[in-house]
């Protein structure tokens, strides 16, 4: 048979063939292939398999647009870019106040509205649609060009009065452009990952977090753009994640923490924790939530271990890392270990939670509550605000806090001092006043149960203690208050607090008198001024403070005190309403 007329039948059988019996057939001929031929069978397999990987990828690479069209293109794009920095390009506004709720406020918000006459917006948008073609077609320079100076706009605004420039955020709030700008920025990153030299690539694309709509961006997340994957991942992780590692801040420490997990998972994040805690000690908070996620309970107690002897017992961060840490402590039934662990919560984070904690058990309100009691409570001095990062926020309580911090230390009277009374007792607000007289109520209620009045009080007091049914009350589990909220929570911690810091029965009725007197005379600047907006919260407090009474033993006293205040004045409808709210 001629060797023509044998193809020709070889192609028409094969055409006929499905892929399967294609393989049953090669697999017949390759058991009787001789033996000095195998090799060259098996030469011919590997020449064919690369023919079609080669095949493949110029398919999915092969270019769509010229080189001529995409530097023509190129060109012109920046050129008209570059016409905005110069004020060729402009956009135009007229500005007015805005009165969302009440027209007689004494200021309004400017707001601006804009107008496009040259078509900024729409042609912008072009832009970044060529700079998209581009990066599909693996020109990344010349996208970059583009993607840049979309990035850096300054698009200039005449206004009637002072003129004005606006970028790429502005504009897509104002809804003159329509780009998405998370899918921008991970675009540009994409682009500037395949441009840049492999040596500048962490540095380069550092630079671009900048940008304020980059901070919420996952880097990793650009390894979906584009059709092309990223080549020396691996060295770039490694270079990335050390440039972090060096630097401070709170969106650098989000990104440290994302590049190691997704490069390296939790054991990693814990490596990099010892390595760089003076820095970014948080990395041990993450590394313990990720072990916790995976139950790696006993990784947790020893990695939370190692942070808490190695971090500085000045930072709150240390707090939430010995918070993480008892939490696995309970879980393994480590019991004593927790209650210590909750000791060192306390030491770097005074709080009132934290203080509470320490209570909820008698053998650890003695060991640890009384001590933590006596610890110096640093404060912020004045009205100086330290502009550091999270995760280095040190251990200083600000004046209220350090004042309820003094209430729950026992000190009674310096807290009452605390508590001035404004003249004609208006002007509550900003002062520690009203906080005061809703803690001594608290304190001096005499009964489980809260009432009404009362346990409005004990929400906002749980409220501003930052108080909720956190997880580490584990104390509560076979208690009523497991079922409830976290004001129930709080009111059961608050109670055993509370015996170990008693007034004596003289005490008890001298705060009892200044209550009455200050709430007396914040009723009558209220209600006497009709200032209607405050008529519930001091019905409130003179319902609360019958009960308080009720509760040592002072019969009928909350309807004395209604009887009283409705006497007074009897043609506030208003207040009687209010006072009804909480009856």
């Amino acid at each position: 048979m001629k060797q023509d007329t044998f193809l020709i039948l070889v192609k028409q059988h094969l055409e006929n063939m499905s892929k399967q019996k294609m393989k049953d057939c090669l697999l017949d001929m390759a058991e009787h292939i001789p033996e000095d031929k195998k090799q060259d069978f098996l030469q011919l397999l590997q020449n064919s398999l690369n023919l079609n990987q080669e095949e493949s990828i110029d398919a999915s690479y092969k270019p769509r647009m010229s080189d001529q069209l995409v530097e023509e293109k190129r060109n012109e794009l920046i050129s008209w870019l570059d016409g905005m920095e110069e004020q060729e390009l402009y956009l135009e506004a007229d500005g007015h106040e805005e009165y969302l709720e009440d027209y007689w406020q004494s200021e309004g918000d400017w707001v601006w509205e804009y107008s496009d006459s040259m078509g900024i917006g729409t042609k912008l948008e072009m832009a970044y649609g060529f700079a998209k073609d581009c990066v599909n077609d693996r020109r990344y320079e010349a996208a970059l060009d583009i993607l840049d100076r979309i990035l850096a706009v300054e698009i200039w605004v005449e206004t009637e009065w002072d003129d004005m420039t606006i970028g790429i955020d502005d504009l897509k709030a104002e809804n003159i452009v329509k780009i998405d700008l998370t899918e921008l920025a991970l675009t540009t990153l994409y682009a500037a990952y395949l441009a840049c030299d492999k040596e500048k690539r962490a540095a380069d694309l550092y630079t671009y977090f900048g940008y304020s709509f980059f901070q919420n961006i996952r880097v990793e997340e650009m390894r979906r753009i584009g059709r092309e994957e990223l080549p020396e991942e691996n060295a770039f992780w490694d270079d990335w994640i050390e440039l972090l590692s060096s630097k401070e801040g709170n969106l650098e420490t989000r990104l440290l923490k994302e590049a190691i997990l997704f490069a390296k998972g939790a054991d990693g994040l814990a490596d990099m924790a010892r390595r760089s805690y003076l820095k970014h000690p948080a990395l041990y908070l993450e590394a313990l939530k990720e072990y916790e996620m995976n139950h790696e309970y006993e990784k947790m107690v020893a990695l939370g271990t190692e942070a808490i002897n190695a971090i500085d017992k000045k930072y709150r961060i240390r707090g939430d890392i010995a918070l993480k840490t008892s939490f696995a402590q309970y879980y393994l039934g480590h019991m004593e270990e927790m209650k210590k662990m909750w000791y060192e919560v306390y030491v770097s984070d005074m709080s009132e939670v934290n203080f509470l904690r320490l209570f909820l058990e008698d053998e650890m309100a003695i060991e640890y509550g009384m001590k933590g009691k006596d610890i110096s409570r640093p404060v912020l001095k004045g009205n100086n605000f330290i502009d550091n990062p999270q995760e280095l926020k040190e251990n200083l309580l600000d004046k209220t806090t350090d004042t309820y911090m003094a209430f729950l230390s026992g000190e009674y009277e310096k807290v009452k001092k605390v508590c001035v009374d404004p003249a004609n007792s208006l002007g509550w607000s900003g002062k520690f006043i009203g906080s005061g007289v809703r803690i001594f109520l608290l304190y001096l209620y005499n009964q489980e149960c809260l009432k009404k009045p009362i346990n409005k009080i004990a929400d906002e007091v749980a409220y501003s203690f930052r108080f909720s049914k956190n997880e580490e009350f584990y104390f509560f589990e076979k208690s009523p208050a497991k079922n409830g909220g976290a004001t129930e929570t709080f009111w059961m911690a608050f109670c055993r607090w509370r015996n170990y810091f008693p007034m004596s029965e003289n005490e008890k009725n001298k705060y009892l008198h200044w209550l009455e007197e200050i709430i007396d005379k914040r009723t009558k600047a209220i209600v006497g001024g009709q200032f209607r907006n405050h008529y519930g919260s001091v019905a409130m407090l003179i319902l609360a403070l019958g009960e308080v009474k009720e509760s040592l033993g002072y019969q009928n006293a909350k309807q004395e005190l209604k009887e009283k205040y409705k006497k007074m004045f009897p043609r506030h409808s208003s207040f009687h309403g209010a006072m009804r709210e909480y009856s």
